[in-house]
């Protein structure tokens, strides 16, 4: 894998369980469940490992969620939109990424709850991402990702 792969098909494919079954020890990994717990916005990136502030802030800015403090609290139905919440999750996502050296992201329907702007600032995140070596595979409905992408492999076949 190098780059950007797209994994496409339609609902109830298997597009979560082939996505499930390459995550691993040596990759970063966001469900399409968007789990988000009460706590703080730097407790939801780090979960339990030490807060590594200049990374949180460095996945903040990358998911376009740098006016968020990290000592701001959130949580499900807690001030934040759909979409915001979903940036949280995959700033986790990056955020396990850079400060465990990772060089696969595995992502789920990472853009599902994001507007068209945002799903195109990810898409770009995400190409800059894999231009500086990082192997991506994603799970994707969305034109903005499947356009970055090097390979799109369809389980509709």
């Amino acid at each position: 894998l190098t780059g950007v792969t797209a994994v496409v098909g339609r609902s109830g494919s298997g597009k979560s369980r082939l996505l499930r079954s390459l995550a691993g020890p040596t990759s970063s990994w966001m469900s399409q469940d968007n789990a988000i717990f009460a706590g703080s916005v730097a407790d939801n990136i780090a979960g339990t490992e030490n807060l590594n502030q200049v990374a949180a802030l460095q996945a903040l800015s990358m998911v376009q969620l740098s006016e968020l403090e990290l000592d701001r609290q959130i949580g499900p139905n807690q001030g934040l939109s759909g979409g915001q919440l979903q940036r949280v999750c995959l700033a986790r996502a990056f955020y396990r990424m850079l400060v465990n050296d990772l060089e696969v992201l595995v992502l789920d329907e990472l853009t599902s709850q994001l507007d068209l702007d945002n799903q195109e600032l990810i898409a770009k995140t995400l190409s800059e991402l894999a231009t500086s070596g990082k192997k991506i595979v994603v799970a994707t409905h969305q034109d903005s990702l499947m356009r970055i992408a090097n390979k799109v492999v369809s389980l509709d076949d």
